[in-house]
């Protein structure tokens, strides 16, 4: 379990794929062909609490496969994905599939897995990821045409999403328990971004977080740009 402080910062950053400036975490690396910034603190809040292997991570698709497991135990089993819209929120499969989706049509495109399969093992999740991958074989029909489903392809991806998935799920709750602790950080940081203005930054405009993982709690606010000297 995570204990102690740590204090993360955000900065301002152009984005390769989309030309939009947000705020990214300043250790994630640049993404080629994929949005990384961010002005909505849903998606700065999953990158920090529901990624499991580090902001330095991210990208991949098998990274953020694990970080499907890491949505599953902060949020999906509770039923609370999204407070600021209930109809989004209460929805735990469709969301999480719609994700998986996404992630079978880079796959599909040739994008590469980036990661080691471990076997396939039954959980205590079993069931909720049959649930995932039926609305998943659901939304593929509607969203891929018939000329871009392998189904080889889609047999492989099916097998590293049950396998990622569950490693992931393991990892995040050896970091965070049974997901309260992460559900409750995770809207923490969420209220704080939203009482800052995220939109429209300059580009010296920082961001402080502060995890307390002991209080279960997490504060933000813009640092104050440092400014040198000059000599008169």
């Amino acid at each position: 379990m995570k204990t102690g402080k740590e204090t993360i910062k955000l900065v301002v950053r152009e984005d390769d794929a989309t030309g939009e400036t947000g705020f990214v975490i300043s250790s994630l690396p640049n993404i080629d062909d994929m949005p990384s910034v961010a002005n909505d603190p849903y998606l700065i809040a999953h990158d920090l609490i529901e990624h499991v292997n580090g902001s330095h991570n991210i990208g991949g698709i098998g990274e953020e496969l694990q970080a499907m497991g890491g949505i599953w135990n902060t949020r999906g089993k509770l039923c609370d994905m999204r407070r600021n819209n209930t109809e989004i929120g209460n929805d735990s499969i469709g969301n999480v599939a719609r994700d998986i989706t996404e992630m079978l049509r880079r796959f599909l495109s040739g994008e590469p897995l980036q990661c080691t399969v471990p076997p396939v093992k039954e959980s205590d999740y079993s069931e909720d990821l049959d649930e995932i991958w039926n609305k998943t074989s659901e939304d593929i029909k509607h969203e891929l045409d018939e000329d871009e489903r392998a189904p080889d392809l889609i047999a492989t991806f099916k097998t590293a999403f049950y396998s990622l998935f569950e490693l992931g799920l393991e990892k995040h709750v050896a970091q965070y328990g049974g997901g309260f602790m992460a559900n409750n950080l995770f809207y923490s940081i969420v209220i704080e971004l939203e009482e800052l203005d995220m939109a429209n930054p300059e580009p010296w405009d920082e961001i402080e977080i502060v995890i307390d993982y002991d209080e279960v709690e997490a504060t933000a606010g813009i640092l104050e740009p440092m400014y040198e000297e000059e000599d008169y």
